[in-house]
């Protein structure tokens, strides 16, 4: 019961940090980048993403997803439960009038992305890494708010 509680707060780890960060989440954006349960996969049972896209919708947010292989799936389960999801083809694109990107699948190829590219696209310079995959310190100096699991920022 007890690991089922701590499974369950993982799941909304990033939302509560968005929730902090900007106290009222109506009319935020969020562009998500993956999500599928995990990488190489089109599997979305499970997947953070279901929770924390219904935590921002319920909240009055929108979200812009791009997921490489599960995108199709999301889509699916983001419309039959009315989330404020909408799909997106290329992962640069999620970001246009986006509020901030949170990353929540490991993803190749979110590993080495573009900072210059994803700050001109942001309204404002904010990551949400779900999945600890950016050198903080780098993040910082590029000039980023930058949250990611289990570290204090």
């Amino acid at each position: 019961e007890t690991t089922e509680e701590v499974n369950a707060e993982q799941k909304l780890y990033m939302f509560e940090k968005m929730k902090k960060h900007y106290g009222d989440l109506s009319g935020i954006t969020i562009a998500i980048w993956g999500v599928a349960f995990k990488a190489n996969t089109d599997d979305i049972r499970e997947t953070p993403a279901l929770y924390t896209v219904k935590a921002l919708t319920d909240a009055g947010a929108k979200v812009r997803f791009f997921d490489p292989v599960a995108d199709d799936n999301f889509e699916v389960v983001a419309k039959e439960n009315s989330y404020a999801a909408t799909k997106i083809e290329n992962k640069y694109d999620a970001l246009d009038g986006s509020d901030a990107l949170c990353v929540l699948t490991e993803w190749k190829e979110f590993r080495a992305p573009d900072f210059s590219e994803i700050k001109s696209r942001l309204k404002a310079p904010v990551i949400f890494d779900g999945r600890n995959l950016y050198k903080t310190q780098y993040v910082l100096e590029e000039g980023f708010t930058y949250y990611a699991v289990g570290k204090r920022i």
